[in-house]
């Protein structure tokens, strides 16, 4: 508690206040398996930082393992999204193998102070994608093929034909609803992660105790079904 007090007193007296938290953490994949982790989250603020109000705020989020473990390549992922005015980055949720032994990541986004929608991306041909899901993919190739080609003023164009086009605005609103559902997945990382006091290795034991803390909102606890809503919603 002392060393809270102590940190956000430093952190109101400067115009911007920066610490880096670094901790190790036990993972559960969906085959069982366990691995190990290596989280770092950035910090940076000042009294108006976003949504708390004062203190700091994570500018980012960064994970790091190896897979085998010790012997695999190094993969890091970097969070690529901020909340309102610049602030608070994305939350990671979830970590995994997917059954066709691709890496994904489920994390949380705040697009502004009112709507929350998770992100998911893909760890292929060594970089992380964000992601589409199979169907609004399947939909965005249907449009892309459902096209025709003219010349206009000696380049070729791409000009849907008149049913073309409405096939094609039939499934950039059938894209729309699509988004609103995604697969579910318990979360696997530390909901703790904004915190300043982390250190050491955060075990599965310490970090189901943590995660079920009834002071945590649901969808927090778990990615999905949904993939984003806002104000008022239940899941809030």
């Amino acid at each position: 508690m002392i060393k809270n007090i102590v940190f956000l007193l430093v952190c109101l007296s400067l115009a911007g206040c920066e610490s880096t938290v670094k901790w190790q953490e036990e993972v559960k994949l969906s085959t069982g398996e366990i691995i190990t982790i290596d989280r770092e989250v950035r910090h940076e603020g000042g009294g108006a930082a976003w949504p708390q109000g004062q203190g700091s705020v994570p500018m980012e989020q960064i994970i790091r393992f190896r897979y085998p473990a010790q012997t695999g390549p190094l993969i890091e992922w970097r969070s690529t999204k901020l909340g309102p005015a610049g602030t608070y980055a994305e939350l990671p949720l979830v970590l995994d193998l997917g059954v066709d032994k691709t890496w994904f990541i489920f994390t949380l986004h705040w697009p502004n102070e009112g709507c929350v929608q998770y992100v998911k991306y893909q760890f292929q041909n060594g970089a992380w994608a964000e992601t589409l899901l199979r169907e609004q993919q399947a939909l965005l190739d249907q449009s892309n093929r459902d096209v025709t080609y003219q010349l206009r003023n000696g380049v070729w164009v791409k000009t849907p034909l008149r049913e073309q086009q409405a096939l094609l605005d039939q499934s950039y609103q059938a894209l729309k609803l699509l988004t609103d559902d995604i697969e579910t997945y318990p979360t696997n990382l530390f909901l703790a992660a904004d915190s300043n006091e982390i250190e050491g290795l955060i075990s599965l034991a310490e970090k189901t105790k943590e995660n079920s803390s009834m002071g945590y909102p649901k969808h927090l606890r778990k990615v999905g079904p949904k993939r984003g809503w806002c104000r008022p919603n239940d899941n809030f």
